[in-house]
């Protein structure tokens, strides 16, 4: 039963210029990824390259906006319907090759990881033409107001997908494998601790790499705004924990 998941897409869409340091993390891609994976950068301008066409509701693309976080999950069950592999959002830092328990993945139709049995958006692996795609991407259709507005991300895939999930979907408790979100890395859940974590020089490369599994995920809404403005090259003489982190891996 197995899947070909060796593509790998993500979107870029920022108001103004892409953040220096989102460079930087997709550079750990490159250097970890790109030797087994094709990877694909989606834009406004090529999304439509990517969609099947005969699955495309110009409607309800219109109706998000397109900087949003639920935008991107709405292009990637379109994009991973259509195509089959993984979607990534760009602020994941990858610090290894997958493992093997990222592997085991490939038994399944359809793969999220999840914490407290709730879907983590930002990371997804599908067969092409999953069924469970196909009654999301419906699904979408009956968001209500409130989850636009508020751009509740969680709990508007979670409104949705789990409704929907069936045999050959996989939830993989991401406390146990493969999946580090910043909500692990001390107490990062917070705006004020995802700062303290990756913007001081409190904590250390070799305590972040030992807790790492292969796969970061960061939380660009939570960046300071002058740390986004940075070239790479002024970025990376940063006293922070996530310039060490790039200068090591990369």
């Amino acid at each position: 039963m197995g899947a070909n998941y060796n593509t790998i897409f993500t979107f870029l869409n920022f108001k103004d210029f892409i953040p220096p340091y989102i460079n930087l993390c997709l550079k750990t891609w490159k250097n970890y990824l790109q030797n087994k994976y094709q990877i694909i950068i989606l834009t406004p301008e090529n999304i439509n390259d990517y969609i099947d066409k005969n699955f495309y509701n110009e409607k309800i693309l219109n109706q998000f906006d397109m900087h949003s976080s639920i935008f991107c999950d709405y292009l990637s069950f379109l994009v991973l319907y259509s195509n089959g592999g993984i979607f990534m959002d760009a602020d994941t830092i990858i610090t290894d090759n997958f493992n093997t328990d990222l592997n085991l993945l490939k038994n399944y139709e359809t793969a999220f990881f999840s914490q407290n049995n709730k879907i983590i958006p930002g990371f997804v692996m599908s067969r092409k033409h999953s069924m469970l795609f196909q009654k999301i991407i419906t699904g979408y259709e009956q968001i209500h107001d409130l989850f636009l507005k508020k751009n509740k991300r969680i709990t508007c895939i979670n409104s949705i997908a789990k409704e929907s999930l069936f045999n050959g979907v996989l939830l993989i408790d991401n406390m146990i494998s493969a999946y580090q979100l910043e909500t692990q890395q001390s107490d990062t859940a917070s705006y004020a601790g995802y700062k303290d974590y990756y913007f001081t020089s409190k904590y250390s490369v070799e305590d972040f790499l030992k807790r790492n599994k292969g796969i970061t995920a960061l939380k660009n809404s939570n960046t300071p705004v002058r740390y986004k403005k940075m070239s790479e090259s002024e970025f990376l003489k940063q006293d922070i924990l996530l310039s060490k982190i790039f200068r090591v891996l990369l």
